[in-house]
């Protein structure tokens, strides 16, 4: 009965120490990268945060269709209040969040417009129960060929960088990722 006191003890202390390093920033969307990437102004400090959006790769801006992802997204939220749920800061202090406007997930939406990919990499700060809509909305986006699925064979942005970009810069940008 002791052991299972301290193993139930133990598991609530890791959940709690995995929420306490989640974070949340409100403020206005001040501009759009790209697809899955923005800048907010946070309300409460008034820096500037980079963020991209968890779950979710967007063309690039150079590859078929980047540009109308970035419309798309700039039309959405741009000058927009936003609350980001974040849970992980990668390269040059890019932030993965969930973005959400008056309870609208900003990635959720890419997808069901056929903006994005879902992404694997950047999904662990999705909650679980929150991960099959993402999933539905890619399948849905794709059987109505909406957005980037009305091309024949779209290619998603990871293999698209392998072809057209530099191999020295991104092997670099690879090897010291923050996985």
């Amino acid at each position: 009965m002791r052991n299972q006191f301290f193993s139930i003890l133990k598991l609530l202390t890791l959940l709690w120490m995995a929420e306490s390093n989640a974070w949340t920033i409100v403020g206005k969307v001040t501009d759009v990268y790209d697809g899955d990437s923005i800048t907010v102004l946070e309300d409460k400090t008034g820096w500037t945060r980079l963020i991209r959006l968890s779950a979710i790769d967007a063309p690039e801006l150079a590859q078929p269709f980047g540009q109308k992802s970035r419309d798309f997204l700039y039309t959405f939220a741009f000058g927009k209040k936003v609350t980001a749920d974040c849970y992980r800061t990668i390269r040059q202090r890019i932030e993965i969040c969930t973005v959400t406007m008056n309870e609208k997930d900003l990635g959720l939406n890419q997808l069901e417009a056929g903006m994005a990919w879902r992404f694997r990499l950047y999904v662990e700060g999705v909650h679980p129960k929150k991960r099959y809509p993402y999933e539905l909305a890619e399948k849905k986006a794709k059987l109505e060929k909406a957005g980037l699925w009305a091309a024949e064979n779209p290619v998603r942005p990871y293999k698209w960088r392998e072809k057209f970009e530099r191999w020295d810069w991104y092997w670099d940008w690879y090897y010291y990722q923050d996985w």
